[in-house]
């Protein structure tokens, strides 16, 4: 079985509409070593969701709706170089 950790960057929407756009809710909590996944809003204002379960979140049919009025960027890795995969969407999907 591989392994698969993705994330995802968009710049020009707040962290509460991300997650609101691909269905992931906040859980309060803080950890040091995160199981599944964590988000982070960084100084320069991008806002970075990082996950072990990169498929779905990642889909373009996810990233189309998100995309709307701002920048994404994505990026899914597995163990092989053809489970690697990049995307920048900016705002074009209407």
């Amino acid at each position: 079985m591989g392994v698969s950790i993705g994330w995802l960057a968009v710049r020009g929407k707040d962290a509460d509409t991300v997650l609101g756009a691909l269905d992931l809710v906040r859980n309060g909590s803080t950890e040091s070593h995160p199981r599944r996944g964590y988000a982070i809003t960084l100084p320069s204002g991008w806002f970075v969701v990082v996950t072990r379960f990169a498929s779905p979140l990642i889909a373009e049919e996810s990233l189309r709706p998100l995309s709307r009025g701002c920048t994404v960027v994505t990026l899914r890795a597995g163990r092989s170089a053809a489970g690697q995969r990049s995307r920048v969407l900016r705002g074009r999907f209407a």
